[in-house]
């Protein structure tokens, strides 16, 4: 029996590595976009499923555990709404719509807990900050009926996101669900040139993402 709960207690302090793969949907939150002297404020968002691959190591603490991470990841997501719904006048809906593919590289540090431990099955609740580094090359958002030519994006290069999630393991396989919450916004500015003018044109938004990831890896 001693040497069992021994057996146990070097396998929980051991340190493993893992790789994942799986899939994100992303919601891209705008409290408000600014066109010109115009603000609107009623906004719908499509989320996107899109895909990631991830590796890490989990540091094992008897019933806890640190686990940096490093993913790759691609997101897709649209914002839309109606120009017209300042308007006194009209109900003709007016559609305005912002499209996003951000590609990242991500790197969570995570702290966990194994709520079950048992020798081939296992659940952990985790949570903990990530920093992600926006591919400013491999990324892409376009501009849809916002009345403007050659709009362009610049994204801030760094963003924070909190995560939160639970996983489950039977043997080395092991299935991982998260929500993380974006914390700052990622437009940094956009340009953009008055059709009939030529001059540089105003276009303002404030957007966060939020985000929910499924995976499935093998941890060794």
């Amino acid at each position: 029996m001693q040497a069992q709960i021994s057996k146990v207690e070097t396998n929980l302090k051991r340190v493993n590595f893992g790789i994942k793969g799986g899939f994100n949907s992303v919601l891209y939150f705008a409290n408000k976009v600014e066109i010109g002297d115009e603000t609107f404020n009623k906004m719908q968002t499509n989320y996107k499923v899109s895909e990631f691959v991830s590796a890490f190591m989990r540091i094992n603490l008897k019933k806890d555990f640190l686990q940096p991470e490093i993913a790759y990841h691609v997101s897709r997501g649209d914002i839309l709404f109606n120009k017209n719904q300042n308007s006194t006048t009209t109900t003709t809906q007016d559609i305005a719509v912002l499209s996003s593919k951000i590609t990242s590289i991500e790197m969570p540090l995570l702290y966990g807990h194994y709520i079950v431990k048992k020798s081939n099955y296992g659940m952990t609740m985790f949570f903990g900050p990530k920093i992600k580094y926006i591919w400013k090359s491999k990324s892409n958002t376009s501009f849809n009926n916002f009345g403007y030519d050659n709009i362009k994006e610049d994204l801030y290069q760094y963003s924070v996101n909190a995560v939160l999630g639970l996983g489950v393991n039977i043997s080395n396989l092991f299935f991982d669900f998260r929500y993380e919450q974006g914390l700052n916004n990622i437009s940094k500015t956009i340009s953009a040139v008055d059709k009939e003018t030529g001059n540089p044109a105003y276009i303002k938004v404030n957007r966060t993402a939020s985000q929910l990831n499924f995976s499935l890896g093998f941890i060794f």
